[in-house]
């Protein structure tokens, strides 16, 4: 019959019993320690898995930004969707997490605009279903565009 830790520290200990196999708790320390070795084994093989893994997910994260670029099949169609649409002052965009983030900029809020707009974005994402978007449709009103765009967009149309 095993018994727990808290007993066998009650008993008394005897030693020439400890410096036997016998000593249950010699046994309970070289259980812990060989449980102890084995979890930081296993804690060192997954922070090594770990650090791949991440840097797997950096280079596929560069690898989707430098196929999205301006000549992109999904963002040419966009641009051409917009082009006769002359209140759009300009289209943006940026990835971040495997999601394009395309931002139009119109002149004035225009609800007639911003139904068209809309439309091309929903064929833009029937046709292009394996990538994900994000899009933002930003009414200038006055104000100049580098107060209103990110630094790190690239510039797509006009």
């Amino acid at each position: 019959m095993s018994r727990t830790l808290e007993e066998v520290w009650k008993t008394p200990i005897e030693l020439e019993k400890c410096l036997s196999r016998k000593c249950e708790i010699r046994s309970f320390y070289f259980r812990e320690a060989v449980a102890k070795i084995n979890l930081e084994r296993r804690i060192s093989k997954l922070t090594r898995e770990n650090k791949r893994y991440r840097e797997a997910i950096d280079f596929l994260l560069a690898e989707v930004k430098e196929l999205i670029k301006p000549q992109h099949s999904a963002l040419t169609f966009y641009k051409r969707s917009l082009s006769d649409m002359t209140q759009v002052v300009g289209i943006y965009y940026f990835v971040t997490n495997e999601v394009i983030n395309i931002w139009t900029i119109l002149e004035k809020e225009n609800y007639e605009v911003e139904m068209k707009i809309a439309k091309a974005q929903s064929e833009l994402l029937s046709i292009f279903q394996g990538l994900r978007f994000d899009f933002m449709v930003i009414p200038k009103n006055g104000q100049k565009l580098e107060d209103i765009i990110p630094s790190n967009m690239e510039k797509l149309s006009p």
